[in-house]
């Protein structure tokens, strides 16, 4: 996977521009984004009759300002929340790799770290994820 290969910096590039919704970097970008969309989708498919129920993690940091908003929106309401997230993102499903990730500080200001944890139902529909690791 040229996506997530660690020589390449293409990872950071890709998300850095979706983060910016710049049109002009994202179409000079666009052959790589249909690659990498239509990689993960044939995983997906390939993937889907064997999908479980799981927890995946993934450790960010955000603007305290923005965990702030999200912990009020949740006191607010009755049910979980959802994100709405601009970009490919990694997750693991090991819990503890994540908070090691969670836990390095951060240098920005104002950044605290946060651990999502995302429950996988493959009996609702959602955008295409693949487990890249063995590909």
């Amino acid at each position: 996977w040229w996506y997530s290969c660690n020589e390449a910096f293409i990872y950071s590039q890709i998300n850095n521009i979706l983060r910016l919704e710049n049109f002009e970097l994202l179409m000079s970008y666009r052959y790589y984004i249909i690659d990498l969309c239509g990689m993960i989708e044939e995983l997906y498919i390939k993937n889907k009759p064997r999908q479980k129920h799981q927890i995946v993690y993934r450790a960010d940091k955000i603007k305290q300002s923005d965990l702030d908003a999200m912990e009020q929106s949740a006191k607010n309401k009755d049910k979980d929340q959802l994100i709405s997230i601009n970009g490919f993102i990694s997750t693991t499903t090991d819990k503890e790799i994540a908070e090691f990730y969670a836990k390095k500080p951060s240098i920005l200001a104002d950044f605290v770290p946060i651990l999502y944890e995302i429950t996988i139902d493959p009996a609702i529909p959602c955008t295409a994820f693949a487990n890249i690791v063995s590909s």
